[in-house]
């Protein structure tokens, strides 16, 4: 991303989830920065990006979820922690 997609995507991000905290937004605005496929992506796409980036991090961050994928399938470690998720997320909105 150019640092004005990087702009463009915070100011989303802000939008969306204006409680969020200033340390996840720049690590998921600095992640998504990073990856290569998304210097292509249209503003439109901001939105969906900004939903899956949040859920990403805060089921990776704020979660067990990664010790639960040690002993579970993805599917079931996901629903174990779906309620904590849509809490954080909630609160962030």
């Amino acid at each position: 991303m150019t640092f004005t997609q990087q702009e463009a995507f915070r100011n989303v991000l802000i939008q969306r989830y204006p409680n969020i905290p200033l340390e996840a937004l720049d690590s998921i605005v600095d992640r998504e920065a990073g990856r290569m496929g998304n210097a292509r992506l249209k503003p439109t796409s901001y939105v969906p990006l900004a939903i899956a980036s949040v859920a990403g991090y805060v089921r990776h961050r704020m979660t067990n979820y990664d010790a639960l994928l040690t002993r579970y399938m993805r599917h079931i470690a996901r629903d174990r922690v779906r309620k904590d998720v849509d809490a954080i997320i909630i609160a962030w909105s």
